[in-house]
């Protein structure tokens, strides 16, 4: 058992140390877990690890997930936006981008 905690301790660790010092965002941590957890998940079924090591919780702050991003400011989608509608080429998608814009819809989600 003693031995189990270390090596838990360790693959966390291990995530600090992505994040830490190669910069690693919480996002990349978390796909980085999402593959190995249930790797060893079948491990373990298999009973070739005794454990899973990577089945922790990830911590938001520890990792900075915390943080919230503006993709695009109200003042730059409105100069976009001015952009698309009066230029000649883009002019004709001006309705589809204005709809994007004030629903919030992916653009796969528009063209489905």
């Amino acid at each position: 058992m003693k031995n189990f905690l270390l090596l838990c301790a360790e693959a966390e660790e291990w995530f600090q140390e992505l994040h830490d010092e190669h910069g690693k965002g919480y996002s990349t941590l978390c796909t980085l877990r999402g593959i190995l957890r249930p790797a060893f998940r079948m491990a373990k079924r298999n009973r070739w690890v005794l454990d899973n090591l990577f089945d922790f919780q990830m911590n938001k702050k520890r990792y900075g997930g915390s943080k919230t991003r503006e993709v695009l400011t109200k003042k730059d989608m409105r100069r976009f936006l001015n952009f698309v509608r009066t230029d000649r080429n883009f002019s004709r998608y001006f309705d589809g981008i204005y709809f994007l814009f004030n629903t919030r819809l992916r653009i796969s989600e528009f063209a489905g």
